[in-house]
């Protein structure tokens, strides 16, 4: 699953995510996706896998970077077409 698609695929009842506890004690985070057959449309068997969630930690710290980088590079650009232009 995109990450991107999370928001409209949960919309949807498409995805979900469920916890459980293993015998260890410690707690494991998994996705469930509904799948469909492409070619009836028919419901098949759901999808459902491990996740980490310090692996969407880690994504999330990630973009966040890339949006200050972004903001960094917009005010510079900006900055210049203002000096540029006030000449």
């Amino acid at each position: 699953m995109k990450v991107q698609d999370y928001v409209t695929l949960k919309g949807k009842s498409a995805v979900s995510f469920s916890k459980a506890d293993d015998s260890d004690g410690a707690t494991r985070y998994y996705l469930t996706k509904k799948v469909f057959d492409p070619t009836t449309g028919e419901s098949k068997s759901d999808s459902k896998q491990e996740v980490q969630l310090d692996m969407y930690k880690s994504e999330l710290e990630s973009a966040n970077a890339d949006i200050a980088s972004a903001t960094a590079r917009k005010e510079g650009l900006t900055k210049i077409i203002e000096d540029i232009e006030a000449l």
